[in-house]
């Protein structure tokens, strides 16, 4: 994940193909928790 000065996200990338197996509340739930390790 890439985020900017003021916290908006730029560039996310998942090198699987994983991600097409999940729900979009699952993707979501996946996104959300990586940018709170990532950012917080």
């Amino acid at each position: 994940m890439t985020a900017g000065q003021h916290g908006l996200v730029w560039d996310g990338q998942c090198p699987l193909t994983a991600y097409r197996r999940l729900t979009p509340s699952e993707l979501a739930a996946v996104v959300l928790d990586t940018m709170t390790k990532e950012f917080v």
